[in-house]
């Protein structure tokens, strides 16, 4: 039946103990048991034992032949084969596996993960040893650095083995926050590859960890070796573990990003509040980024991108986002015309207001909703809240928060409008006026004492037609906007 087994009796040449009589002794031989693709010569193991459990061993050769023609003729070639595939079973396509023996070659896996070497000589030992070591950001997010913090101090512990080899992004055999920092140096385009690792480690999926919990506790086979290569060989499956990556949401097909992406991130907007306004060349400005609803936020990221030849970053000053931080920021770009975030909260608690501000300088006449925004262009923009939901950032610009007590009547106006508003404290107030693309139309400077104001304006003191405007009044210690709409 292509099966033979041998006994220590076969190997054994005559064991023997200094107290325990040899019948006494306990043998075993191993492996014992060879198929038709054993053919050739094999090592065994034989081990002696006494009666007070002290064991001996020593090794030999056997030599299995055929003597009876059982085992079908050998074929000058067979195949290797197999899948690789994430630890939740998504294939993994276009990845490389290497083939190291008598035929060295290198292949990529199909749409369905799978792969297979042809035409391989048999009688030859090959090893398969998958590998792919680019886009290392796809699917590491400050997401996955708040799971890592729960898992460092025990308030979350990650769940299984792929996870936790996906935290040590430093290979250390450990997770510690060394490894959240390199995340975050990942995250914010400051580099681009993690040190002594790779992008994907692959581990021969029919190994078993001997204590899930601690991976590391001896070597995991990266690789799958197949000795004396008699016939087709199958199954040599790997799960692919993406490193930083430990919620799971890497892309596995071949346009890279993030895993489930699409309606169910969509749909969750979180709209982050900027007050619109009309710069001047020369005009240094606060820009506060505002969260209008209490939201318990534990990470953001993001690429905040502006026109640099109409703004100049200046600085920035923290908010409400707690922990928020220099090394939370990539400014090494500004002058390129964007920053990075990358953020997580250190206390899982309610944000709500100015989460931090900007300072710019306009280079020239621009509407500043027109030259801000907030995109994935370099660090992918995303939120996550502490009940493990998935937001999708963006700015929202809004007419100016400094108007209030302002009043503009009639708006939309034809003939003319009046400004009605209250000065706290008497001095120089200006009044400006601009288009709808910056153009200043119409400037005042008067000085007034403090109480309730007045400003009218008429039509004829504006280019004619209809159109939106924007009203700016400044005094020494504070201004208010606010938008103005004209009718034929």
């Amino acid at each position: 039946n292509g099966l033979v087994t041998i006994t220590p009796d076969m190997v054994e040449g005559g064991s023997s103990d200094n107290c325990t009589p040899a019948e006494q002794l306990v043998m075993q031989v191993s492996p014992n048991t060879f198929t038709c693709q054993d053919i050739g010569t094999r090592t065994v193991t034989l081990s002696v034992t006494d009666l007070s459990g002290n064991t001996a061993f020593c090794q030999t050769q056997v030599v299995i032949q055929d003597n009876l023609g059982i085992c079908p003729p050998a074929s000058p070639i067979a195949s290797i084969g197999g899948q690789l595939a994430t630890e939740l079973g998504d294939p993994l396509p276009q990845m490389i596996v290497g083939l190291d023996g008598g035929v060295p070659i290198a292949i990529h896996t199909d749409l369905n993960g799978n792969y297979q070497f042809d035409n391989l000589p048999t009688g030859y030992s090959y090893t398969v040893v998958p590998a792919w070591n680019s886009d290392f950001d796809n699917g590491v997010t400050t997401f996955d650095m708040v799971l890592i913090r729960r898992h460092i101090l025990g308030i979350q512990l990650l769940d299984s083995p792929y996870k936790l080899i996906a935290a040590d992004v430093n290979r250390s055999n450990t997770i510690t926050t060394v490894d959240m920092v390199h995340i975050r140096q990942l995250i914010l385009h400051m580099t681009d590859k993690f040190p002594d690792n790779t992008s994907w480690r692959f581990i021969a999926a029919d190994y078993e960890f001997p204590d899930p919990t601690n991976p590391w506790l001896e070597p995991f086979p990266e690789a799958i070796t197949i000795g004396n290569l008699y016939e087709n060989s199958w199954g040599n499956d790997f799960v692919g573990v993406k490193v930083g990556d430990v919620n799971g949401s890497a892309l596995t097909q071949p346009a890279g990003g993030f895993a489930g992406e699409g309606e169910d991130r969509s749909d969750r907007m979180l709209l982050l509040d900027i007050e619109d306004r009309v710069l001047q060349p020369g005009e240094e400005i606060e820009v506060r980024v505002t969260l209008d609803e209490a939201l318990s936020l534990v990470a953001l990221q993001g690429t905040c991108t502006f026109d640099p030849e109409a703004l100049e970053w200046l600085g920035w000053q923290p908010g409400a986002l707690p922990a928020l931080s220099d090394e939370c920021w990539n400014v090494r770009h500004s002058g390129e015309g964007w920053l990075a975030l990358a953020w997580i909260s250190e206390e899982e608690r309610p944000v709500q207001g100015t989460l931090w501000t900007w300072r710019f300088r306009a280079k020239k006449a621009v509407r500043l909703s027109g030259v801000l925004h907030f995109d994935s262009s370099r660090t992918r923009a995303g939120a996550w809240s502490a009940d493990d939901a998935a937001w999708k950032p963006a700015f929202r610009f809004g007419e100016s928060r400094q108007d209030e007590g302002v009043t503009a009547w009639p708006n939309p106006f034809r003939d003319g409008f009046t400004l009605g508003w209250h000065l706290p404290k008497g001095g120089k107030t200006t009044l400006k006026i601009f288009d709808s693309t910056g153009k200043l139309c119409l400037e005042k400077t008067e000085t007034r004492p403090s109480g309730a104001q007045t400003w009218q304006v008429d039509a004829d003191e504006l280019p004619a037609g209809a159109g939106v405007y924007w009203y700016r009044i400044e005094t020494e210690s504070r201004q208010w906007n606010g938008r103005l709409v004209r009718l034929e």
